[in-house]
């Protein structure tokens, strides 16, 4: 992903985006309801209804009110990995380009229902319910898909993001959603009261390295379907000063204290070794400190 990042940022023809599998409808309505409590979005999160023909040629029309486009997606590369025993994750880059109008045979039709959260005008959340056939009929008939999806949006910042925040960003995204559909799948007794994330407000920023200080635990949290988290709760104290972390956001705990939510990055123990995200907890925000 950081190559993709590095090569393509400010290439408004090109799409970097990630897409959760094998969505159930309770898990997106909670992340629906999850992003509508956040009202600081780039953009006004509208349902908009659309429906994408699929040609023969390769080609997608996407048909809106009063709108016609078509476009064809020339794919560059992919990466699939499991984000959850539940979930697979797909991060894709691919070429888009607007063409002419296509006469060649549909074989696809998808009916959309999507509604999208811009964040920072950097990531574009976009949460779908597709009914989808071979005819329009069967497509107009078919049960609903839930799709949800993060795609890069920000080609036109200036200065251009850091290509690792980029992907550390995405991937730690991509992390909390698949953790959101998890807890919503265990039902409402396992969640935790909502909160909307805040952001580091001192001198971390979201997605820095950060470090535990010296004898500082980290409270662990559960991965999610049925999973118990990782040593019953608590990283001893001796491997969270070690662990490499970042800095997810900082939100106010049970008791008025501030806790920084960390992520760990790849690292072996032994001989496991542990995928990016693998640890996720908190820890008081005076224990953990920026890496220069």
């Amino acid at each position: 992903m950081h190559s993709w990042f590095m090569q393509y940022t400010t290439n408004p023809q090109i799409e970097i985006e990630a897409r959760i599998r094998d969505v159930k409808q309770m898990g997106f309505e909670a992340v629906l309801a999850h992003l509508k409590s956040n009202t600081q979005w780039s953009n006004t999160p509208e349902m908009r209804e659309t429906l994408d023909l699929v040609h023969v040629s390769g080609v997608r029309e996407t048909r809106g009110t009063g709108t016609r486009s078509f476009l064809r997606k020339n794919k560059i590369n992919h990466v699939e990995f499991q984000g959850s025993p539940a979930h697979a994750v797909r991060i894709a880059v691919a070429e888009e380009l607007p063409c002419g109008e296509d006469e060649s045979p549909v074989q696809t039709y998808r009916f959309k229902r999507r509604i999208t959260f811009v964040h920072k005008g950097m990531f574009a959340f976009e949460l779908t319910q597709v009914r989808s056939g071979w005819s329009e009929q069967e497509a107009r008939s078919s049960p609903i898909m839930h799709e949800i999806e993060i795609e890069f949006c920000g080609q036109k910042l200036r200065p251009s993001p850091n290509p690792q925040y980029l992907a550390d960003s995405m991937l730690m995204k991509l992390k909390d959603l698949v953790n959101r559909l998890g807890k919503a799948a265990a039902g409402p007794a396992l969640q935790p009261p909502g909160k909307r994330p805040k952001l580091a407000d001192s001198a971390m920023q979201e997605g820095q390295p950060v470090s535990v200080k010296p004898g500082s635990a980290v409270a662990l949290e559960s991965a999610g379907h049925g999973q118990p988290p990782p040593f019953d709760g608590e990283m001893p104290t001796e491997l969270a000063s070690q662990m490499p972390w970042l800095l997810s956001h900082i939100e106010e705990g049970p008791k008025g204290a501030k806790l920084a939510f960390i992520m760990s990055l790849p690292m072996a123990i032994g001989r496991r070794s542990y995928p990016l995200f693998y640890f996720y907890g908190s820890v008081p925000v005076d224990e953990v400190s920026a890496k220069s």
